[in-house]
Parts: structure tokens; C-alpha cells; sequence
């Protein structure tokens, strides 16, 4: 079910027609570069109007191979014009002005000479195949990386129709059908004669078969929130009228073989994609090819064997919108739709000769409006709660820094073996019980002390919420590209009287999710990851590998001193200063999948130099550089941060606060000229990061740290750039060790594990990176952009950054 708008193109007035041919004189006016078009709005291919769509646009064009480009054959176009250095320029220059998402080109010779190359170096990418025989030319699509990726693709060989009828199972019909002839009038017999192009009897199925024509089919995924597979299929169907018979077998051919293609890629992807057939079919509105593409019988007389329905149902855009265009083609022998031959006068001076085509956009519907219904709440408390003494838990200096975002850790879940939602809940809030009893502070309340007008946890045992929620699609349709769609008030709902809160989401194909948010100064992400697995390990009843420190005894020094540098980094703020940030975009919530082979890849470039660099140094050169494009030009200088856990840096026995529940983080941040980033090489970035990092992966800075925050107490503390006070900037945080596939909660292990905050207002970007459940070295990445900076990482050659869809996940 599509919806399209189609853009036609402008017909200038054509002054006369009648039979015969007149060749005037050769016009004088300018031809237009490039064709213009007009819009046709509100129009539907579908019945069913679905405004949240997602468009893209493709044009369908008869290049004309230059083998054919004769100039007796074009006498009203100048030579000069005819000639390859002015036709591929000009060809050239039309197809980049339509800048569309997909173009299906006929015709097309020059292929990996000329239009391969040019294409590529305007953003497309391309498939072809090129006729049989001594043909040069053939079939290609060509498709912007930023729109589309190729998932699959098939190529289509007419002459294949000539084995089959060595097996009997041919499409072809006899050309001396009288049904079949008498729907063609300009059909002559061709008995006695030679076929023109091969010189052998034109009566032998085999000689009529062999045309030499072929066709290609691609599956695409597209770039876009929709997470849909369109296919679309391209071919040039046999020219001669006379031969009606071949062309007819042809068409057959084609949709037989799309809808084995359709089959394959259903089963292939787990999804059902939306079909698109161009091509120049060499027919007319009302001859029995077209009649047959759109029908389902060709209604050639019982001779004919044609299904009522056909192996895909097709509808013409044309037809469905303004009707069948008059022509496509004027020229001073040929003017009509497609090959229908009628003669008329053509007077050059009102309308310049030349093939048009049609732009359609074409709207593919997303999947159902994403909706949930919160079916219950519930508070699950400690069961053995022990009580702390005090019970009221001091936040550390450290915890102060954390600026209390509400943070979101969000797992996916195929259908349990057991599908009894109930059951599953029910264990998932025993289980969650015991596991208070350990972590304790998380049932607790997180509130303002009157005297010292800071935060601290009072661990009474109110307890975690858990919210039960029954989504109306199946998981394989949930847009996990574009958070802001999918988790704010849908799959997370948040309560600030509860730091924890729990919400599990059934789906109608059983799948399910669990999402964890939690208060920022409850713990930071190498703490809360601890909580999840004792929570996972007292789920599947295996003992528990972390013995949790809630003691927060990150205290200052006596007396404190640090580096005067840090106060130009961080910065005291309250409550009202983060939820009132200033910041001048929307703030784009992406999730995106990257390949190991592009990791390692970029890893090897920043290693060129013969440095050793890790991955995550390797990964933030690569957005540094990327980021530079995304920036005013009044910016001569942007910042990128790293959040560093400081577990490993404090203590020389690296395990001694392995199980510390709090929050150990700093952030780092280097700064570099927009120049120096341009023009250095990810090899020379990775550099400048390295040495960012360093200056604070070490127990002397995180010392300082601690003293810095506590000759500024009272209050909240928070870096610079997070608060949009330093330029543009990136923060990247890796959460490599955070725990994804082991989170087993006794229906199996996720299919994808990663995070994300609520916030509405940030004054940076924020990058996250982990790896994915997968287990093949691949990476979630998890983003909060601004809106340049989201197109020009999806739209970055090297396609780093691929946008989240289910068949990531393999659902």
C-alpha cells in the first residue's frame, strides 16, 4: 500500500498533429538543461492515507545508448549535440539536478567509463547488468548511499525464456496467434523472412526468444525511521511491435522472477518488502503487455495461457494518479506513450524534441503507530532489608558530580520459550526483591537535605516501581533508530519519587523488553551494571559474583588542593541550572549499529603511524573529524570529552573497588582547531586524543578532583562543556564492559542491550558506545546529536554509522 506524489513534467504546447511527417526547420531556441516538473499533490496509490510515511524519489529513464545515436536517425537534432562529449555532460547534468534517492536507467552503455565513476562522485552508488550477445549496452540502478543501502540483488536474462522451452515450460506464445495479432495493428507476418538482427528463421522459438534483453532487481533497506525493504526492478522489454509475442513471454518472465525474488527476500530478512517496477517496456496504455502487467490476464483468447493472478499484482503510478500520459516521446515520426507508432507534423519552434520521463515519489508506510497500554504498577521492596546505621546515605564528592541525569538502560528480548507473560513477571519482581536486599540504597529515596542543600539517599526500603506495558506492534517493527519516538513516555515512564523504576513491555510477537532508569546519583553506569547482573544471576539461581561496597568513602584530603586547571573544566550548578541548559537544537535521540570490520579498520588508521592506539581512541578521531563539518563557521575550534571510570586509576590493586557502588567518574576533554582536525589524518587525531586522555586516567587527577568539589560544596557540580558553556563539543563514554548478552533473566539473552537518558536538554553531544549481544565484535552506539552533526555522520562516505534496524538484531 503506497501513497505517491507524482512530479510530471512541464509540456510546452505542441501546435498541430496529422497524418504524415513534416520536417520544418531545425529549431533555434535553447533547450532546457534540465526537464522541469510539476507537482501533483494529494494523490494516492492506495486507498489507505498514511501521512507518516516515508518518502523517497525515483526516476525511471531511456538514456539512449550511444551505439544508437545515429544522426540520420535524429535529423532535428544538431550533430554536434549527438556526439558523446556534449550527450554525457548533458546526461549528466540532468540526472544530478533530479537529485533523487534512486535512478533506473535504460539504455546505458559507457557504464563503467563514464557514468559508474560520475555517479559515485555525486553520492550514488549502482547495480548493473549489461545485455547478452554483442550488446554494449543494458540496465543499471543507482541509489544514494544516504537513502538506501543494497541488501540483495538478481539479474535478469530474457534469453533464459529459450531453455525453458527445451524444458517445456516456456511463457512463450505463438507469434501466429490471431488473438494475438489482431491487438497489435501494426503486427506484420513475418513468414519467409530472416530475422534482421541474428539472420536466422524468425519462425524457431529458440531465434524469436533470443532478444538479448535483460533486467535487474535490488532489495534496499532504507535509510530512515521507517525500517522498510523495498525492491525495486528495472528492465528494457523487447522494442519491435511486431514481435508482441516475445515481449509478452518477456513481461511474463519479469514478474516471475520478481516474485520468486519478493520470496527469497521475505524469508531472507523476516519481512515483507513493498515492490517497484520501471523500465522502458517498449508498450503502450492498452496493449497487451500492458494489460497484462496490470491485470492479471492478457485477454489474448484461449491460446494464451495467462494466470488470473498475476505472481505479483502491479498498478501503474500513471494510471493511478493523472491517468496514462498522452506521450512520453515527441519526435517528428514518433510521438506517443511508448511505442505506439502515430505520424504527425511537428513544429519545432514550440516544442523541443527529446525523451521525457516521470519523477515519482513514491511514500512507503511506516509500520502501525507505535502505542502502549500501561497495563499495571507495582513497588517491589527489599525482603530482608537491612537497615544501614545511619540510614541516611551521605553522597560522596564524586556523586555530586554525576548532575542527577535520569539514565535509561533498555534489553530486548525475543519470545520466551515459555510464553506466559504473567509467570515471567512475577519472577522478574522476586527475583528483583532479593536483589534489593543487596543493593539496598535503590529502594531508598533520593532527597534534598535542608541543611546542607544537598542531595542524599535515605535507604527506607520505599521500594523500586515496576510498570507492566503491552506494546501493538511486534518487536521486529519497533523504531530502534529513533529513540525520541520509542522511549519517552512509551517504553520509559518516569516517577521522581521512585530512583529506580522497571518497566517490562510485552509485544505482540511475544518479544519483550526491559527498560532500567535510575538516578544518576544512585550509581554510575560500571555500579548499576553490577546490579543488573546479581539481579540476572539470582534470576537464573546462580550465586552472586559481586559483594556491593555502599560505604562511599571517596572523601577530600586535609586539607583539599588541586590543579588550578580544573576550574576551568567544571563548574558548581544546581538542579535548575541542567534542567534549564541553554542549547540551540532539538536534540536527535539515534541508536546505530557498526560493523567489527569498520572498528578494526579505523583502529588500523589511527595506528599508521606505528602508535598504538585503542579502539575507542581510534572511534572518537573519527567523530572528531566528522563533527568539524557539522559546525558554524564562526567556530574555529571544537571540543571533544571522554567520561573516565576512576576504579582503576585510584587504587594500584585494580579489584579493590571493583564492587564500589557509587559513581567514580570524571571527564576529560581535548580541545583542536577546526583546521588541524580538517586536514589532520584519523592517524593525527587520535593523537590529540590520546593525549586528552591521559591527563586524566591517573589517581592524582581524580584526587584533585575530589578536593576541587569539596572547596565548592554546597551544591551540584558539573564539567563546562555539558552545560553548553564551552562551544561545540561531543562527550564519548564506552561502555565496553558493561554487561549485554549476559543479562539473562531466565527466557534467554537479549538481542540488543544499550542506553539512553530522557533528558530534554543537553549542551553537548553524547556518544556511547558498547558492544552489541551479538558477540562478533560489533558495537551499539547509542547518540544524542544535533541535527547537523546526525546528518553528517549518516551521510559520511565510509558508512561508519549504520542506522538501527531489526535485521541487526536477526529478529
Amino acid at each position: 500500500m503506497l501513497k505517491g506524489s507524482l512530479l510530471l513534467p512541464r509540456l510546452p504546447p505542441v501546435s498541430s498533429f496529422r497524418s504524415g511527417i513534416t520536417l520544418g526547420k531545425m529549431s533555434t531556441t535553447r533547450a532546457p538543461s534540465c526537464p522541469k516538473f510539476i507537482p501533483v499533490e494529494q494523490t494516492e496509490i492506495s486507498s489507505i492515507r498514511r501521512v507518516d510515511g516515508f518518502k523517497f524519489s525515483l526516476v525511471s529513464y531511456n538514456v539512449l545508448a550511444q551505439v544508437y545515436v545515429k544522426s540520420a536517425l535524429f535529423p532535428h537534432s544538431p550533430s554536434a549535440c549527438l556526439k558523446w562529449k556534449a550527450r554525457s555532460q548533458a546526461i549528466l547534468t540532468v540526472l544530478k539536478s533530479l537529485g533523487t534517492d534512486f535512478l533506473c536507467l535504460q539504455e546505458l552503455d559507457e557504464y563503467d567509463s563514464f557514468y559508474k565513476g560520475n555517479m559515485e562522485n555525486h553520492g550514488y552508488s549502482s547495480i548493473y547488468i549489461q545485455r547478452s550477445g554483442q550488446k554494449r549496452d543494458g540496465c543499471g540502478i543507482f541509489y544514494k548511499h544516504k537513502s538506501a543501502e543494497l541488501v540483495l540483488e538478481e539479474k535478469i536474462e530474457y534469453n533464459d525464456l529459450v531453455n525453458s522451452i527445451q524444458d517445456e515450460t516456456t511463457l512463450y506464445v505463438d507469434k501466429d496467434d490471431d488473438a494475438l495479432t489482431s491487438g497489435n495493428k501494426d503486427s506484420e507476418p513475418n513468414d519467409g523472412l530472416v530475422d534482421k538482427e541474428t539472420h536466422e528463421d524468425p519462425n524457431d522459438p529458440c531465434v524469436r526468444l533470443k532478444r538479448d534483453c535483460v533486467g535487474i532487481m535490488g532489495a534496499f533497506k532504507l535509510k530512515d525511521p521507517s525500517q522498510h525493504l523495498i525492491i525495486v526492478a528495472n528492465t528494457h522489454i523487447y522494442w519491435d511491435p511486431e514481435w508482441a509475442d516475445v515481449k509478452l513471454a518477456q513481461a511474463k518472465y519479469l514478474l516471475l522472477r520478481l516474485a520468486q525474488f519478493k520470496t527469497l527476500v521475505s524469508d531472507k530478512l523476516g519481512c515483507t518488502p513493498a515492490v517497484i517496477v520501471a523500465g522502458d517496456f517498449n508498450s503502450t496504455p492498452g496493449d497487451k503487455v500492458y494489460q497484462y502487467l496490470i491485470s492479471g490476464s492478457s485477454t489474448m483468447g484461449p491460446r494464451v495461457e495467462c494466470s488470473e493472478d498475476l505472481p505479483i499484482p502491479l498498478q501503474s503510478v500513471y494510471a493511478s494518479t493523472r491517468g496514462e500520459p498522452q506521450f512520453t516521446n515527441v519526435t517528428p515520426g514518433f510521438t506517443d506513450t511508448a511505442t505506439k507508432r502515430v505520424k504527425i507534423q511537428h513544429k519545432t519552434d514550440h516544442f523541443q524534441t527529446g525523451w521525457l520521463d516521470f519523477l515519482m515519489a513514491i511514500e512507503v508506510p511506516l509500520h502501525h503507530k507505535f502505542e502502549v497500554n500501561f497495563t499495571n504498577k507495582s513497588i517491589v521492596k527489599a525482603i530482608d532489608h537491612p537497615l544501614p546505621d545511619p540510614p541516611i546515605l551521605t553522597l560522596s564528592n564524586l556523586d555530586l558530580l554525576s548532575g542527577r541525569f535520569p539514565v535509561t538502560y533498555f534489553y530486548f528480548y525475543r519470545r520466551p520459550l515459555v510464553n506466559n507473560f504473567t509467570s515471567i513477571l512475577e519472577a522478574l519482581k522476586s527475583s528483583l526483591a532479593l536483589t534489593l536486599n543487596h543493593f539496598f540504597p535503590f529502594a531508598g529515596r533520593i532527597v534534598q537535605n535542608p541543611n546542607t542543600s544537598e542531595p542524599e539517599i535515605i535507604c527506607d526500603n520505599n521500594g523500586a516501581l515496576v510498570v507492566e506495558a503491552h506494546a501493538n506492534i511486534p518487536l521486529r517493527e519497533l523504531n530502534f533508530y529513533d529513540l525520541n519516538q520509542s522511549l519517552q513516555g512509551k517504553l520509559v515512564s518516569i516517577n521522581h519519587d521512585f530512583p529506580l523504576q522497571i518497566q517490562v513491555t510485552r509485544y505482540t510477537c511475544g518479544g519483550i523488553s526491559i527498560t532500567f532508569t535510575f538516578d544518576h546519583a544512585l550509581a554510575d553506569a560500571s555500579a548499576f551494571g553490577k546490579f543488573l547482573v546479581t539481579w540476572s544471576e539470582i534470576a537464573i539461581n546462580k550465586p552472586i559474583s559481586c559483594i556491593p561496597d555502599h560505604r562511599r568513602y571517596l572523601r577530600a584530603r586535609s586539607p583539599p588542593t588541586y590543579d588550578p586547571s580544573l576550574d576551568k573544566t567544571f563548574v558548581t550548578c544546581t538542579m535548575e541550572d541542567i534542567i534549564n541548559m541553554p542549547t540551540t537544537n532539538i536534540l536527535l535521540k539515534r541508536l546505530y549499529h557498526i560493523d567489527v570490520s569498520s572498528i578494526n579498520r579505523l583502529q588500523r588508521l589511527a595506528c599508521i603511524d606505528g602508535s598504538k592506539r585503542t579502539k575507542i581512541e581510534a572511534f572518537s578521531a573519527y567523530i572528531w573529524k566528522i563533527m568539524v563539518r557539522a559546525i558554524g563557521e564562526s567556530h574555529k575550534h571544537c571540543k571533544m570529552g571522554w567520561l573516565i571510570d576512576g576504579r582503576t586509576r585510584m587504587c594500584k590493586d585494580q579489584n579493590l573497588m571493583s564492587n564500589y557502588i557509587g559513581n567514580v567518574l570524571s571527564l576529560g576533554f581535548g580541545e583542536a582547531s577546526v583546521v588541524e582536525l580538517k586536514e589532520g589524518s584519523i592517524s593525527d587525531v587520535a593523537r590529540i586524543v590520546q593525549n586528552a586522555i591521559s591527563q586524566v586516567t591517573n589517581e592524582a587527577h581524580f584526587l584533585d578532583l575530589i578536593d576541587w568539589i569539596e572547596c565548592h560544596r554546597p551544591g551540584l557540580m558539573l564539567s563546562k562543556i555539558v552545560l553548553g558553556r564551552g562551544g561545540p563539543a561531543v562527550v564519548v563514554s564506552s561502555g565496553r564492559r558493561f554487561p549485554v548478552a549476559e543479562l539473562d533473566f531466565g527466557f534467554g539473552s537479549p538481542v540488543l542491550g544499550t542506553v539512553c537518558s530522557t533528558i530534554e536538554r543537553i549542551g553537548v553531544g553524547y556518544i556511547n558506545q558498547r558492544q552489541s549481544a551479538r558477540g562478533d565484535g560489533s558495537w551499539t552506539v547509542s547518540a544524542i546529536l544535533w541535527p547537523e552533526l546526525a546528518a553528517a555522520i549518516e551521510s559520511d562516505s565510509d558508512h561508519v554509522f549504520q542506522p538501527m534496524y531489526a535485521n541487526h538484531l536477526q529478529l
